[in-house]
């Protein structure tokens, strides 16, 4: 329930808001008030991926994808790039939850993450990135091609429909993403 509120506490009080009019205004705090809340959530979530109890790595990765939502229109001095791997990670958890929540994070931090100006800054390995996200699209595309050899009855797998409809919310999510 913590990482959970984390989430929705970027949602609503760091990222931007709706005002009556249907448009657009940033929250009123500074982007060094916003970068130290995104960096505390960051590190708090990063422990939160390791904990033992399944809904507490699920609900660290919907704060860590709804931080990023918050953060990418406010600040380009947060990088996120560290968590790509972490989060990646999550992908081959045994639940359910925990890999749609990561197919879900990784699309949302993709999106805060590569932009020209964080590509710039960003030091490390250009051959490591590109070993991790083609890793990444391979694992992605895999699970979209399972849904559809299922779909097409190419498959002889035989899935109850829990395992079906999981399989379908995590192509769904690896589609979008």
């Amino acid at each position: 329930a913590a990482c959970k509120a984390v989430g929705d506490i970027c949602t609503v009080c760091v990222g931007s808001l709706l005002s009556e009019e249907g448009l657009e205004k940033a929250v009123p705090f500074s982007d060094d008030f916003v970068v130290a809340i995104g960096t505390k959530v960051c590190s708090e979530m990063e422990q939160a991926l390791n904990d033992k109890t399944v809904s507490v790595r699920s609900m660290a990765l919907f704060a860590i994808g709804n931080t990023s939502l918050a953060l990418k229109d406010r600040c380009a001095f947060l990088s996120m790039h560290h968590m790509l791997p972490l989060i990646y990670a999550c992908m081959k958890d045994k639940d359910d939850k925990v890999v749609g929540n990561a197919i879900r994070t990784i699309g949302h931090v993709s999106y805060f993450v590569y932009t020209p100006e964080f590509l710039s800054n960003e030091g490390g390995s250009v051959s490591d990135d590109l070993k991790l996200y083609g890793s990444l699209l391979s694992n992605l595309t895999g699970k979209v091609h399972g849904v559809l050899c299922d779909a097409t009855g190419e498959t002889s797998r035989e899935l109850t429909w829990k395992q079906r409809n999981s399989a379908k919310k995590h192509a769904w999510g690896a589609a979008t993403t």
